[in-house]
């Protein structure tokens, strides 16, 4: 498979993306949802999952909240980081978890090279953000 050369809409899957990885000497796992994870060199793991309906690649990463940190300070947190970070967009699902995510649209095609450097680009950016804004140590 040529990194370069586009692969149709309708080949897009979990397992295809995996062999996108795979082949760039990545670690990944399909869990039992169907969402590929992939770990970075970043020392983060990225889950992805594809929605055929819009044609979307969405790349998650999940990390805990202490808990004994405020509400607020949480909070401010994510403001500061949808702030300051372009790639990637943070959110709070629970008030133990911080949530990085990024859609990567795939109509008529997606190219492998694209994948596996957004997912990179992704977590390197993630894991930089992190260090550099969580000054309070809010993040486990």
């Amino acid at each position: 498979m040529d990194p370069r050369v586009p692969v149709a809409e309708s080949e897009v899957d979990a397992f295809l993306l995996q062999k996108f990885f795979r082949a760039a000497f990545l670690k990944t796992e399909i869990d039992d949802d169907g969402d590929l994870r992939v770990y970075s060199d970043f020392g983060c793991r990225v889950y992805l999952n594809v929605d055929p309906d819009r044609k979307l690649v969405r790349f998650t990463s999940v990390y805990g909240l202490r808990e004994d940190a405020s509400e607020e300070d949480k909070l401010r947190l994510v403001n500061t980081l949808n702030d300051k970070v372009i790639l990637a967009r943070f959110s709070m699902p629970q008030s133990d978890a911080l949530m990085a995510d990024y859609y990567l649209l795939y109509e008529e095609g997606l190219i492998p090279y694209q994948v596996v450097h957004t997912f990179r680009q992704f977590a390197r950016v993630v894991v930089q953000s992190l260090r550099e804004y969580d000054v309070e140590d809010l993040v486990e």
